[in-house]
């Protein structure tokens, strides 16, 4: 049958690894390039890697790799996402993003101490998918 990344594992030097509940076996391995402080989000079979150069890879979580994306945020991210119901909270040193998929502006708040007044948009398609829930 076909298998989920059931366990995730990611390395600071920005090296994915999907691993195999039942047997522990590495099913794929793969290099995104950069660095990485965040901890990974999983949101249904989307896996979310935040870089500290401000990039977000979006990876299919399955039994083969399968990039779906990789959007740029301006500014320098440390931060994990944070999931609020159908919204994905991006923080970087700049700026917080609040993000939505059909959304047509992704809302950016500038830091409290960031000296830009107009914030950037993100680039890249919108990553999270509404929950079926607040339909």
């Amino acid at each position: 049958g076909v298998q989920t990344c059931a366990l995730p594992i990611f390395s600071d030097n920005g090296i994915l690894s999907c691993v195999d509940r039942d047997d522990g076996r590495v099913v794929w391995k793969q290099r995104l390039g950069g660095n990485y402080s965040a901890s990974l989000t999983a949101i249904g079979q989307k896996i979310y890697c935040l870089g500290e150069e401000g990039q977000t890879h979006v990876v299919r979580a399955g039994e083969q790799f399968q990039k779906l994306a990789v959007n740029r945020l301006k500014g320098r991210t440390f931060a994990s996402p944070a999931v609020v119901g159908s919204r994905l909270l991006l923080r970087t040193d700049r700026f917080l993003y609040c993000l939505q998929q059909g959304a047509a502006n992704p809302v950016a708040e500038p830091a409290p101490d960031s000296s830009e007044d107009e914030p950037p948009r993100p680039t890249g398609e919108s990553p999270v998918e509404p929950d079926s829930a607040g339909q």
